[in-house]
């Protein structure tokens, strides 16, 4: 869920765009970029937006072009 529909507030078309990032994220790394033991956790942090782009040894998912690519498609301020 995009950070708006999380909220509750109106959205239009950038919930797609969010929905882009996050599909692309699972494609690159296999994963979902927010994780959380419930759906509260998860929720939490959509609207902080936290998503991470190391793995636990501190080394890069993917490229800077397509991490770059997905942070901005992730901006809910945009």
């Amino acid at each position: 869920m995009a950070p708006e529909i999380v909220r509750g507030e109106d959205y239009g078309c950038e919930v797609d765009i969010w929905s882009t990032g996050v599909i692309t994220y699972i494609l690159l790394t296999g994963d979902a970029p927010f994780n959380g033991k419930n759906l509260r956790q998860i929720q939490t942090k959509i609207k902080a937006n936290q998503v991470t782009f190391k793995d636990q040894y501190g080394n890069s998912l993917m490229s800077p072009l397509a991490e770059n690519f997905i942070r901005n498609a992730l901006n809910s301020d945009q």
